[in-house]
């Protein structure tokens, strides 16, 4: 009997990107044909452009959903997982093409390897809001395997992990993915990182200001303090978040004590260490006032996501099948 795998692409007004990267998953698909049987998956977020009827159209995708109303990308891929038919899951962005070579070593590592849950490194290609090649670089820099306890947009994982641990929580709105990783660790499945390159990524840079305040505006930044309220006694994923979150970690102390002694200088000592090594980052002072700025709304959004911020598990939204 042949294994099934299930492609499940997320998007949202990604038309620009969207076929190119379901015909690199579906060139893909045409070599699993003897072994597997496979299907690829679109879930649409409301889209304003015609991402959806392209994915149709394309000839290429099985399945194709639109959620309309309250969505984000937890529910997106919930959504998925919930209408595959897949013992294995392999999640992608509409924004990302994939590379057969590497795809097929993570199969491996699941079939024959015993891993339940397995990424790889992969490339970021960043563009300026006008659509211009800012930088291309390898994010995770992997020079071995390695073991992680998170994630991101690309994963592949066993039905079996997923269901165990409930998919993502459709409350992250950001850092799903980081949660489902700090979940399924809690449970023993770390991810395997494999140091091969699987995908091409293709988004605005995201050091751009105009990312950056968009996120800001949009509340974005308040989900890693959520992120650490939900996994304080998660042991698996303090040594992560002390490492991802230490500078917005510090601010919080420092106001405290701040507050604590009615001493300024402890919330000082955070802006002069942050000045210092962001001078010694770029070595261009007349950034300084911005991106410390940025680093300072961060850390504050994480200390108001962590204290404050409940964000709702119930969205209201209407499922379609195209």
């Amino acid at each position: 009997m042949k294994k099934n795998i299930s492609f499940i692409v997320i998007g949202k007004n990604e038309a620009k990107t969207l076929v190119k990267s379901i015909q690199s998953i579906f060139n893909v698909q045409k070599e699993l044909l003897q072994d597997y049987e496979s299907e690829i998956i679109y879930v649409d977020s409301g889209s304003e452009d015609d991402s959806a009827d392209l994915a149709s159209s394309s000839g290429y995708v099985d399945k194709v959903y639109v959620l309309d109303g309250e969505v984000n990308a937890a529910i997106a891929r919930n959504v998925g997982a919930d209408n595959s038919n897949g013992s294995i899951l392999c999640f992608l962005d509409a924004d990302m093409f994939l590379y057969r070579q590497c795809f097929f070593e993570i199969l491996g590592k699941i079939e024959t390897g015993g891993e339940d849950f397995v990424s790889s490194d992969l490339i970021d290609i960043e563009y300026d809001r006008f659509g211009n090649v800012q930088r291309q670089s390898k994010r995770y820099k992997v020079a071995v395997n390695r073991y992680e306890t998170t994630t991101g947009g690309f994963f592949v994982i066993k039905k079996s992990a997923w269901d165990l641990v409930g998919g993502m929580k459709n409350a992250f709105r950001r850092n799903q993915d980081l949660d489902l990783g700090l979940r399924l660790a809690k449970n023993g499945i770390k991810l395997l990182r494999v140091s091969c390159t699987a995908v091409r990524h293709h988004t605005i840079a995201y050091t751009s200001p105009y990312r950056f305040f968009a996120d800001a505006r949009k509340g974005n930044f308040l989900y890693p303090g959520v992120l650490l309220r939900r996994n304080f006694f998660n042991k698996s994923a303090h040594r992560y978040l002390l490492k991802r979150y230490l500078s917005s970690m510090l601010l919080l102390a420092s106001i405290f004590l701040t507050i604590f002694y009615l001493n300024f200088s402890v919330l000082s000592a955070y802006f002069i260490s942050w000045s210092v090594i962001i001078l010694a980052r770029s070595l261009k002072p007349a950034r300084l006032v911005n991106d410390l700025l940025m680093r300072f709304l961060v850390d504050l959004s994480f200390f108001l996501g962590f204290l404050l911020f409940f964000p709702k598990n119930n969205y209201k939204y209407n499922l379609f099948k195209v």
